[in-house]
Parts: structure tokens; sequence; C-alpha cells
């Protein structure tokens, strides 16, 4: 992928007056200093001691004013701190805006980079009397960090048998061959480092078992491509997700998510009796979890079952505004698998088919959702009636589960709400390349209903 690295002549002209103004603001404060606090009941067991000796270059922090508020000192002067006070540092935030409102700029460069190029603009210009422009700091950094890298997160509770694609993504397992593959491309560019390298591999293949990983490209500096990767890698997997078991089901959770993004409930309980005696009980806390193992054969059910369509709603940019609601919908129904009280799925499970089949708020949610939810997945009159029925019924447990906190609810209804909304998300995904917005969908399944 390439990319121009240059500013419109207008826009680069507003950024360097902000630059401009900000750096005007930046001035020698007056800090607080810090009181030690000797009434503290607890102290952490392991301390770190800091010295001057282990600080590389200026420190920059947040720092509390004598005159009161904060400030940001990036600059330290004959042991003067020097930057920005909390009131001045909002010009940051709109040379940061201007900055991302170029294209490149926002799908390559994070915020934190905009602000590290500022501070290195600043230092020269106030320690060094530079006068070049902040643009030209900017540009030139993008130019040397700015490349396409290939990033991976690992998925928990998920084994796949071999890589398969989905959509700009690709699922891959986490295996010897791998792992292999990544000691070697450590170990060519530094042999003299191949035992550390064996040991980072070690502590890796430890760290990752039992998963998988979602991989893909991103074209951008490399704390953006860090801050992005999380982000699609999480929406990659909850895409992914819509095609688990645990989505027809109301009461099977789905622990499969990015690694660390979720824990499986557990309970720890130590007894003494009176003769000391010391007895200790754990265990999982819910009853039903669905960890998916994905075979080959596996992978050629889901193509079928439309596995790429939905892997096309990872890139944003490219999606239709109905692209944009199904993406939504699928997204909020599959994160409902992954709760683990029932209350919070039914909410996360209801509010994705609202919002793809409700018009807008005043419309009645149990008539029409229901009803659309009949029309689109069923032909037969019979069918279609009872599909209304179950999602009355299934509302009204709903509501009186999240209000009233009764428990007795009908399992086999509330699987059958999930088949249902699930069946109706399914054919609104069949449907993505018919339909341009939302109102145009729901307006076909309107004329269907009324015989249109």
């Amino acid at each position: 992928m390439d990319i121009e690295f240059t500013i419109h002549p207008a826009a680069r002209a507003s950024i360097d007056a902000i630059a401009l103004e900000a750096f005007a603001a930046v001035r020698s404060l007056d800090i607080a200093k810090s009181e030690n606090r000797s009434d503290e009941w607890w102290v952490p067991e392991d301390t770190v001691t800091i010295t001057a000796k282990d600080i590389v270059g200026d420190p920059i922090a947040w720092l509390p004013q004598v005159a009161g508020g904060r400030a940001y000192i990036f600059i330290w002067q004959d042991r003067d701190p020097i930057g920005l006070t909390e009131d001045d540092y909002r010009i940051i935030s709109r040379l940061t805006g201007a900055l991302l409102k170029v294209k490149w700029v926002q799908k390559s460069v994070s915020a934190k980079y905009i602000l590290n190029c500022f501070i290195k603009w600043a230092r020269d210009r106030f320690l060094n009397q530079t006068e070049g422009d902040f643009s030209d700091i900017f540009l030139d950094s993008c130019k040397r960090d700015v490349a396409e890298l290939t990033v991976w997160a690992p998925v928990q509770h998920m084994k796949v048998e071999a890589p398969f694609a989905f959509g700009s993504a690709s699922v891959v397992p986490l295996d010897r061959t791998f792992f292999d593959k990544m000691r070697s491309s450590l170990v060519r560019l530094a042999p003299e480092r191949s035992d550390d390298a064996e040991a980072f591999m070690r502590m890796l293949q430890k760290e990752f078992k039992d998963c998988s990983a979602i991989t893909l490209k991103i074209f951008a500096e490399p704390e953006y491509a860090k801050e992005a990767a999380l982000n699609r890698c999480g929406d990659a997997i909850g895409l992914l997700r819509f095609f688990c078991a645990a989505t027809i089901t109301s009461t099977v959770m789905s622990p499969v998510t990015l690694l660390g993004a979720l824990s499986i409930p557990e309970s720890h309980i130590v007894v003494t009796s009176p003769d000391g005696g010391i007895s200790y009980t754990s265990g999982i806390k819910i009853d039903e979890i669905d960890r998916w193992m994905i075979s080959k054969k596996e992978v050629e059910l889901l193509e079928k079952e439309r596995l790429q369509e939905v892997g096309k709603l990872l890139d944003r940019d490219e999606l239709s505004d109905f692209q944009l609601a199904v993406r939504s919908s699928v997204l909020a129904f599959s994160r409902a698998i992954t709760f683990t009280e029932v209350s919070d799925r039914l909410v996360f499970a209801f509010s994705a088919i609202e919002g793809l089949l409700l018009r807008n708020a005043s419309e009645p949610i149990q008539q029409n959702v229901g009803e659309r939810i009949a029309f689109l997945t069923a032909a037969n009159a019979d069918k279609r009636y009872a599909i209304v029925e179950n999602f009355r019924k299934a509302y009204r447990m709903r509501s009186q589960y999240i209000h009233h906190r009764l428990t007795e609810i009908d399992l086999e209804e509330l699987d059958q709400s999930f088949i249902n909304i699930r069946a109706a998300l399914t054919q609104a995904i069949a449907h993505m390349s018919r339909f341009k917005t939302r109102d145009e969908f729901l307006e076909a399944i309107d004329r269907t209903k009324f015989g249109g």
C-alpha cells in the first residue's frame, strides 16, 4: 500500500498556526511539591527506587501546580519545569483534531504519535531556537515510521485445524509450525541472541496455550498499529463468533474472545474445621461453556453459511448504511453470548435485533420486531404466528427477569427466540448487497407483510 505523505496547503497552514499557538503557551511553571504520607496502612511488598541515573531524556508528566490545577511538563531546563497548563493543553487537542481530519493520518497515526511529534518539535524550538514548521517534522516522522505491519492477536478458547481467510483478516492456529517460523525470523535478525529468541518463544507458547489467532495487515506507525489492531481483531472475533453454537441457545456462554478480554467465573472457598483441618474447593460457576474447535470440514460448512459475507463487515470504510446496521447488530448479538448472566444475554440479544428491525423508538417493539422477524424468516402463516408469539413471550420474560428479577423462565421459549433472532440476522446478511439503507430493507419487509 502506497501513501502520499502530503497535506493540502490550506490545511497545512492551519495546522502550523495551531502548533505555533500551542508553542506560544509553553512556559516555565510553578510545580507544587509532593507531600510524603506516612499514615498509609498498606505498603507494597515489592518497591522500586528510581534515581536520576535511571531516567533517559526529559521526563514527561502531569504535575500539580502551586496555583492549582495541573500542568503538562515535557521540558526541563536547569531543573526548571516547562510545559503547558491544563487549559493550554487543549490547544494540543485542537492540533490533533486538525491532523486527524486528513484521511491518511486518520488511518495510520495515533493521537499519542501526534503529541510526541509536537513535543519533539517544541523542545527543539525552545531549547535550540530552531525555526522549522511543525508540519515538516510531522511529515518526515511519518515517512520514516509509517509502514505495512503484520499483527496477530491470540484468541482464547478457540482452536483451528488450519488457517482460513475471514474478510481482510485470517484465522491461524498457534501451533508448532507458527512458533518455529517466528523463532527462525528472530534468529535471522540477531543470530547472537538465539538463546533469547528460544526463551521468548517458549514464554509465548506457554502464554498462548489452547489459543488460535486473528492476523491482519495494517499500514501505520507501530503505536497506532497496536491500537487499531486490538480494535479490528476484537471486531473480527466478534463477527466470527456469530457462527458458534452458543448463538442458538440462551444459556450457553461463549468465552471465545481476545486473550485476557474475558474470564470464565470461578469460585474458591477455604473451610477450616474445629480440629484444625483445612479444605479447599474450587470450580467453574457456570454450567455450560462453548469452547470452539474449528476443523477444516467445519470451515467448509461455514463458507456455505456466508462466512465471507460476514467477514467483509470487518472493513467499516467500505460499507453501506445498511451493511453498517447489520454489522452493529451482528456484533451486539455476538457479544450477548459472552455474558455469564442470562439477563445480560437477553439485553444484548434483543437490542441487537431491535436496532436492526425498528424504524425508530416510537414504534411498538413487540409487535413490529416480532412480525418483521416472522416475515423475514418464514413463509408459512402458522410458522409466522408462532414466531410472533415466541417473541412476545420471550420479550415479556426478558422484562420480568431484568426489572423484577423473576427467575422462573421458560428456557425452551428463550432458546427458540435466540434461534429466531439469529435467523433474522442471517437473512439480513444475505440481503446486504440488495439494499443500501436500513429503511429500504424494512420497507421491503413491510411490503411483504401487507401483501405488496
